[in-house]
């Protein structure tokens, strides 16, 4: 018998001084991801949990994860990532750092704040970069 899954994900990219929130994940996180497993980079966020709203999640998701508080400012980026075992949707949004001092959780190694510079530099997926621009093109709009 085939079991599918379906499952809600939420990111955000977070700026804080005009720069964005990357994140590295740890080897144990990279081994047990659904998708991306290939790529080290990540964005914070998670599942959402059932009879939890979008917006709940993610501020949960990114406080866990980061320690950071964040005032979300939009959706940026709506993907469906479908398998032959699951199907994922991940909703994408621009956040802003609102408070906190950043202590990662055990999914996550390291990070950098990048900046807009620095972001064609970098070696990351290209569907990763166009978060980013997308998230730099709306923030620098708002």
């Amino acid at each position: 018998m085939i079991t599918r899954n379906f499952s809600l994900a939420i990111k955000a990219v977070v700026v804080k001084d005009n720069k964005y929130l990357l994140l590295h994940k740890s080897v144990s996180e990279m081994e047990k991801t659904k998708i991306n497993s290939h790529n080290p980079w990540d964005l914070p966020g998670g599942s959402i949990q059932f009879f939890e709203k979008n917006a709940d999640g993610l501020l949960r998701e990114v406080k866990e994860e980061t320690g950071l508080n964040v005032k979300i400012i939009k959706p940026l980026y709506v993907y469906d990532a479908i398998r032959p075992h699951l199907h994922m949707t991940i909703i994408t949004y621009l956040c802003k750092y609102t408070s906190g001092i950043l202590s990662l959780s055990n999914e996550h190694d390291s990070y950098k704040w990048i900046s807009h510079d620095e972001l064609e530099g970098l070696e990351m997926p290209e569907w990763l970069k166009n978060y980013f621009y997308m998230a730099i093109d709306e923030y620098e709009n708002l």
